[in-house]
């Protein structure tokens, strides 16, 4: 069988924080992995979708926790993402006034977030070892005959 290699989308924005101990790059290699996802039609493509927290399906778009499965994303509206950052930069007040307003059961993933910044990235490294950070490898979602590159 032939391979077929496929260099993922480039990024052409300022470089991305760390956020729950992922770093920037590994951020920005999630956005690029599901870009190529999206495109093949193997992730769905959130613009129009209604965003996970306040429904709306204005300027939505994708928000990872965990950037090692960043095929596994929230569908999120431009305002609540802003909001669930802000978070974590002494805006807590305002992101609880929020997440109350549209909970529904209480338990929605979004009503477990922390107000502290939090070192997912490393607990997942100890629990399952340095090769989970290869999100290339892991992504069980390319296609055979397709070699995915950075």
């Amino acid at each position: 069988m032939q391979v077929k290699t496929v260099i993922l989308p480039s990024w052409r924005w300022k470089m991305l924080g760390d956020y729950n101990g992922f770093t920037g790059i590994e951020r920005i290699n999630g956005w690029r992995l599901v870009k190529f996802l999206i495109a093949q039609k193997l992730v769905e493509n959130p613009v129009g979708k209604p965003c996970e927290i306040c429904g709306t399906t204005m300027e939505t778009n994708y928000h990872n926790e965990n950037y090692y499965q960043p095929w596994k994303p929230y569908i999120l509206c431009k305002q609540c993402h802003f909001a669930l950052h802000n978070r974590l930069k002494g805006k807590w007040n305002e992101w609880q006034e929020l997440i109350n307003k549209h909970s529904k059961t209480q338990n929605e993933w979004f009503m477990k977030l922390s107000s502290e910044k939090i070192d997912l990235a490393g607990e997942l490294r100890t629990k399952h070892g340095e090769d989970i950070a290869d999100i290339i490898k892991n992504c069980r979602l390319i296609p055979e005959g397709i070699k995915v590159v950075y």
